[in-house]
This record gives structure tokens, C-alpha cells and sequence, in this order.
């Protein structure tokens, strides 16, 4: 309850627990928006106002991770495949849904629900600043407005929410394994679409392109490559790749063998998923980030213990599916344009760059297509809409410059993170080792593809990045020592008589 005594409105906004008015606040708020669309059926208006409901329940009690994923659940399903056509226009709605979020938690934070420091916030504006000449180039209220926000500005919102979820151990455990979850669904349809070459859930817009390319069909064979709601299956397949150390990380840091087991399902469906999507560029960057995951992770026998799952994992898919080991020998041994078209667009990227080298060509697929057809390589047989490898798009399309400042943000955050893997016990440093074998996945698949600039790539890349570099974490490096080394009662007694005039420290 409120006391008598004068109480300034800002303090009273701030105070612990009547802070918290604020999402209940929102309700009443929500529920009006949710009566705009209600007028296009009754149907809508009960799913937006329970979906008001659900979000502001889940800030209530404290329930981040969950919201995290319905940011990610919004961002692919909604703003990349239109699964859902809004009643009214919404360029992106994981935008908006993140920012809601983070003014929530900044005004309504107390002691109990404290706001966290984002690290390296500095070196995000001049990336602001800096992009919004090269949206204008390509048209602000058109393809450069919407790639400046998805990529961008969307990156800086969802890398803020991974530090605020990432509020000890146990927030990032959980965020960890609802992704892992949401990878294996991916990774189911994935494996329904290869088996029975039919899209699930389809849209009229995506059935119409999968057509024009033949389903992605594998050349000299009916066998299609699953892209689920990727679309793209090297897209599918950078995800999958990516997610595949999430439950793997869990499965060797969990003591439970019920929770050992989901996750095991889990990593089986995720590698199988990757498998069928025939991705030769993810599944070389998932074999490195293995690589990185052993000696980040495997100390001891546990590095045997790894190899050891990898090696049955995949003689149990060979023996369950014995016609995919022959299907990936053979796109490999026709994959030979599909190398020269990369090293192709390659080459007409850096001839962009050169040609741009400070202002780039703005942003936008339109804008790239129509700037570097008079660059175009040989090698590039086709016109491309990017160049396939995200640092190169961040210079064709915004100069040299932007790409220096990608670089620094990057490196700072790998840094960040390995800071927190190294201050983390043994079985803190499986979680937070997963998570950087899974972030090094995605930043090779992006050597060769557009992994860190394509929309629902990169929200769950920088909501990892933001999780794992989050300062709260792990406790500060003072308190653990001292709950390592609390001194007995007859240490203390002696330092206490140390002291002179008997004073107590």
C-alpha cells in the first residue's frame, strides 16, 4: 500500500512492486487494438485479444524466454512466410512486439526486476546512423526501409532482449531448450515435406515460387530438398545446422535422464532434418562448428563421449534412410555449378565493393540486382540478389565502412560471450559452449550464403549472441570466490581481533 507521505508520480511508477502496474496496464490497451481487426470477424478478435492476453502474462511472471520465443515464432512464421495476413499494415512485427517489450521491462523495473546493462550499446549507433543513407538510396518507404529494419534495427532490438532474458543460468537453460524445441519442430516438417513433397501449412505466394523452381528438386532425381518454412533448403539447412548443438549442449549438461532422452530425440530430428534439406555448405559448417563444440565442451571422457553419439547418430539415420547417403554422394558430385555460381557471385561482389567502396549500392534486393548486373562476372551464369556471403553484402550494399563496424560488433560480442564461458563452472560452460559452437555454425554458413542478413536467421543469431554476452549471467567474480572461500568462525574471530580497538569489519 501507498503511505501518507508526499510520493512523486516518478517514484511512484518506480517503487518495487507498484511498478509492476504497468503490464496490467497494457491489457486494456491490447484488447482495444485487438477490436480494430475485430470488425473482419469474431474469429480474429478472440485470437488477437488472447494473444494480448498471453503476451502480458508472460511479462507478469517473468516468463522472458517464452516471450523470446514468440519473437522468433512471429518473425517466421508472420513477417517472412505471411503464414497469417495482417488485418492492417505491420512492415515488421517482431519490431514491434520487441520494442513493447523492452520499454516494458526498463519502466517497469525494480529490485526484483532490475534492468541489465547492454554491452557494447555505443557501437550501435553509428550503425543506425550509418545505414539510413543507404536505405534512402533504396528507397525508404520501399525495399531499403524494410531491409534497414529487419536487419538492422531488428537485430540491435532482439540482441537487447537476449540480454534481458539472460538473467542467470537457469533463464539461459530455459531459453535454450524451448530453441531447441522449436528447432526439432522445424526440423520435423522438414522431414515430412522431403518424404511426402508437400509443404505444410502452404501460402499461395510461396506454392506458386516453389513451382517455378521445381520444388528445389535434386538434379537427375524426383527427390526433393526440404526448405520448410525456410522456403530455401540452404536457408533450412543454416538453421538446422545452427540449432543441432542446442540440444546437444542440454543433453550433456542435464543430470536427468527423462530430459537426456527428449533432447537425444531432439538432436536425432534436427540431424535428419539437416540431412534431407541436402545442404552441403551447412552440413561442412555443422561438421566445423563439431569441431569447435568438442573442444569447448569435451573435457576428458566426454569428448569421447561425443564423438561416440555423433558416430551412432549416423549410422542409425544411414541404416533408417538407406537411400540418403546415395542422395548426398550424388548432389555432391553435381554440385560442381552450383560452386561456380558462388565463387561467381563472390567475384561480382567484390566488384561492387570496389566499385562502391564507401557509399555501397543501398539497400534492397532491387537495389543490388539492378546495380551489379554491369559488374556481373562470368562465372555468375545467373543474377543474384545478394552475394552470397553476408560480410560481402554488408559492404556491396552500405560501404566498407558498415562492414568494419559489423566486424567490431561481431567480434566484441564472440568476445563477450567466451568471457562468460570462461568465468562459468564445468557444467555452466556445456550450455554456454553450445551456444557459441551454435553462433561460429552461422557465421560460417554466412561465408558462403546470406545467413546473418536473411530476417529469421538473424533474430536467433543475435538473440544468442545477446543471451550469451549478457552481464548478469553469471555472478560477479567476487561473490563466488567468496561463497568458494567463506572463512570458518575461528578465521574470522582471528581477523576481528586483528583489528584495533576490537572493531568488527
Amino acid at each position: 500500500m501507498i503511505s501518507g507521505k508526499t510520493i512523486h508520480l516518478i517514484d511512484w511508477l518506480r517503487r518495487d512492486g507498484v511498478s509492476d502496474w504497468l503490464p496490467w496496464a497494457a491489457v486494456p490497451v491490447l484488447l482495444a487494438i485487438g477490436l480494430l481487426p475485430g470488425v473482419l470477424g469474431s474469429f480474429m478478435l478472440v485470437v488477437y485479444a488472447a494473444l494480448a492476453i498471453l503476451v502480458t502474462y508472460l511479462f507478469v511472471v517473468k516468463q522472458y524466454a517464452w516471450l523470446a520465443m514468440l519473437f522468433i515464432a512471429a518473425g517466421l512464421f508472420i513477417d517472412f512466410f505471411i503464414l497469417v495476413q495482417m488485418p492492417f499494415f505491420v512492415p515488421d512485427l517482431v519490431t514491434i512486439l520487441a520494442l513493447i517489450f523492452l520499454i516494458a521491462c526498463f519502466w517497469a523495473q525494480s529490485a526484483a526486476r532490475p534492468w541489465i546493462r547492454v554491452p557494447h550499446l555505443v557501437w550501435w549507433y553509428p550503425i543506425w546512423s550509418g545505414g539510413l543513407p543507404p536505405a534512402i538510396r533504396g528507397g525508404l518507404a520501399l525495399n531499403g526501409g524494410k531491409y534497414y529494419v529487419e536487419v538492422y534495427l531488428d537485430a540491435l532490438l532482439v540482441y537487447m532482449v537476449g540480454v534481458q532474458v539472460a538473467r542467470d543460468l537457469s533463464a539461459l537453460r530455459q531459453l535454450l531448450s524451448l530453441l531447441a524445441g522449436f528447432g526439432a519442430l522445424i526440423a520435423l516438417h522438414s522431414i515430412l515435406q522431403a518424404e511426402t513433397r508437400h509443404l505444410f501449412l502452404p501460402t499461395h505466394y510461396w506454392d506458386t515460387y516453389l513451382a517455378s523452381v521445381n520444388d528445389f528438386a535434386l538434379a537427375g532425381s524426383k527427390e526433393i530438398r526440404a526448405g520448410s518454412f525456410f522456403i530455401n533448403p540452404d536457408s533450412d539447412g543454416s538453421f538446422l545446422a545452427l540449432m543441432l548443438f542446442i540440444p546437444l549442449s542440454l543433453l550433456f549438461e542435464t543430470p536427468s535422464r527423462l530430459l537426456k532422452a527428449l533432447y537425444a530425440v531432439e538432436t536425432v530430428l534436427i540431424t535428419l532434418g539437416l540431412f534431407f534439406t541436402y545442404s552441403l555448405i551447412a552440413m561442412a559448417a555443422a561438421g566445423l562448428g563439431g569441431i569447435l563444440f568438442i573442444a569447448l565442451v569435451g573435457r576428458g571422457r566426454l569428448r569421447f563421449y561425443i564423438l561416440g553419439v555423433a558416430g551412432v547418430l549416423l549410422v542409425v539415420i544411414f541404416a533408417a534412410f538407406p537411400s540418403l547417403l546415395h542422395l548426398l554422394l550424388s548432389h555432391g558430385s553435381n554440385a560442381a555449378s552450383e560452386i561456380t555460381l558462388r565463387v561467381g557471385a563472390w567475384e561480382t561482389g567484390i566488384r561492387v565493393i570496389l566499385a562502391y567502396p564507401l557509399t555501397g549500392l543501398g539497400f534492397g534486393f532491387h537495389a543490388y540486382l539492378d546495380g551489379a548486373a554491369a559488374l556481373r562476372v562470368p562465372l555468375q551464369y545467373r543474377a543474384l540478389a545478394h552475394p552470397h556471403d553476408s560480410f560481402l553484402e554488408f559492404a556491396a550494399l552500405a560501404g566498407i565502412p558498415m562492414l568494419l563496424l559489423m566486424l567490431i560488433i561481431f567480434g566484441k560480442s564472440y568476445w563477450q560471450a567466451f568471457q562468460n564461458y570462461r568465468g562459468a563452472g564445468k557444467s555452466q560452460r556445456i550450455l554456454i559452449g553450445g551456444g557459441i559452437s551454435a553462433l561460429a555454425v552461422l557465421t560460417l554458413n554466412s561465408l558462403a550464403s546470406n545467413s546473418w542478413t536473411l530476417p529469421p536467421l538473424l533474430l536467433v543469431g543475435w538473440l544468442l549472441f545477446g543471451a550469451l554476452s549478457s552481464p548478469r549471467l553469471l555472478p560477479p567474480l567476487r561473490s563466488r570466490l567468496h561463497l568458494e572461500h567463506r572463512p570458518s568462525a575461528e578465521e574470522q574471530k582471528v581477523d576481528e581481533a586483528v583489528l584495533p580497538g576490537g572493531v568488527q569489519a
